[in-house]
């Protein structure tokens, strides 16, 4: 088999593995489309954008720079409901217009639901609140709040946060610390998605 040779390589395979068109990836990483065809062809070598670009391709840096660290797996939510205007799923008691997911920039095809069994993340998050979260986005970034799931089969929600050492940790917005106390992140760790909606009763300040 032929070894991937430059960044471009990975670049195309990353895109067309999300089945991107290169106006596609060149709108969601905010770079022209000439950078993206210069990138994948060989010409252009710059790493000036490889976090925008593995950002909007859902892979790491390294990988993108170095092939190291085989990408994660793109994968669809399964049991999701859609119809031509709304989607939702079997576990939720929302469905949220795809209208009001495209104007935010989300992928309608990635987004996923879970109900939030605790009250680690109130008053972001409050318990049994719906809430939606991108499948696309799975890259840590300081204070994004994501759907972690641990080697266990644990699913919690968190706030990433990068401490003094440069290392990440999450943490609960519930201040009762005693309870809710910051943990570490682990390798074996996997990110679903970035939350990027929630909503129950008290969303309405009932």
């Amino acid at each position: 088999a032929k070894t991937m040779e430059h960044i471009g390589d990975r670049i195309r395979i990353a895109r067309l593995n999300l089945e991107l068109s290169q106006s596609a990836l060149a709108k969601r990483a905010n770079v022209s489309q000439g950078t993206i065809g210069q990138l994948e062809s060989g010409r252009n070598q710059s790493s000036a954008k490889i976090v925008e670009l593995a950002s909007a391709l859902n892979v790491s840096p390294e990988w993108l720079l170095y092939g190291k660290n085989p990408p994660s797996v793109f994968q669809k939510p399964e049991n999701i409901e859609t119809s031509e205007s709304y989607i939702t799923s079997e576990i939720s008691a929302v469905a949220l217009k795809k209208e009001f997911l495209k104007a935010q920039g989300f992928d309608v095809d990635y987004v996923d639901f879970i109900r939030c069994k605790d009250e680690s993340m109130s008053p972001t998050i409050s318990i049994f609140d719906d809430v939606a979260f991108s499948r696309l986005d799975k890259v840590k970034h300081e204070n994004g709040v994501f759907v972690i799931k641990r080697s266990s089969g644990l699913i919690f929600i968190r706030r990433t946060i990068l401490d003094s050492t440069q290392k990440w940790i999450y943490r609960c917005d519930n201040l009762d610390k005693t309870r809710f106390s910051d943990v570490d992140a682990i390798e074996s760790d996997e990110i679903l998605g970035r939350v990027i909606w929630r909503g129950g009763l008290n969303s309405f300040n009932l």
